[in-house]
């Protein structure tokens, strides 16, 4: 499975309110993920070729900023091309299948785990709400001044009011993404994740984008790794 999604994505490279949360989680009960020093992030995989560039690369940037694994160090596919250039390796003289298998050796020498990130959807649709209301408070304050004018003591007055929403189709931001995590020295799966979040802008107040549900996906990944590995966020 490792070597078939790493050349899946070999080929990518070279061929260039209302709310809901649910995810699944899986890791190895044998092994050691102390001993994880080293990780290489994939490039990112969009199976469902459904996300324009301009997302991909927002996506590639909050990637950089929020996969925060305490500890451990981070390279990318490009870490690893750039390794075998240094050493003299001359990809135009080796086939593609050659070259896959060179540069999962040199995956296993240089890192200890390699995370593959799927974005299955990453988008903006609708969804319908029935009509609703709901009510806040303010506190009015005013000043008591005497007859000469002077401010004596302040006055607060409670004030209730009442928001109506009407019915009708909403904008629903979807971010469903998985993770994968392998051993870069069996190739064997050793983590999974799956987390499929949607949240509905019910009123003006409510900013979500598939931006801003992905930070906190990749922060929740981040956080699991981190307790595996036994690092604190």
């Amino acid at each position: 499975m490792f070597r078939k999604v790493l050349l899946f994505l070999c080929l990518m490279v070279f061929s260039m309110g209302a709310a809901s949360a649910q995810y699944e989680e899986w890791s190895s009960k044998t092994f050691p993920f102390q001993s994880i020093k080293t990780i290489m992030v994939a490039p990112i995989n969009y199976p469902n070729n459904n996300v324009p560039e301009v997302s991909k690369r927002n996506i590639d940037d909050v990637t950089a900023q929020k996969l925060n694994l305490k500890n451990v160090k981070i390279m990318t596919f490009a870490d690893i091309t750039a390794i075998m250039t240094h050493d003299g390796y001359d990809f135009s003289k080796h086939t593609p299948q050659e070259v896959l298998a060179d540069e999962i050796k040199v995956i296993g020498q240089y890192t200890d785990a390699t995370l593959f990130i799927n974005v299955l959807e990453y988008s903006t649709g609708s969804t319908y709400i029935e009509p609703s209301s709901y009510t806040y408070q303010t506190t009015d304050t005013s000043t008591v001044k005497n007859l000469q004018g002077n401010i004596v003591g302040y006055t607060s007055t409670p004030t209730t009011h009442e928001v109506h929403v009407p019915g009708g189709n909403v904008p629903m931001p979807t971010a469903n993404i998985e993770f994968a995590l392998y051993d870069s020295k069996s190739q064997q799966l050793i983590f999974s994740r799956k987390d499929d979040r949607a949240r509905a802008n019910v009123t003006r107040l409510n900013h979500t984008t598939p931006q801003s549900l992905y930070k906190r996906i990749i922060s929740s990944c981040s956080s699991s790794l981190n307790r595996l590995i036994g690092a604190k966020d």
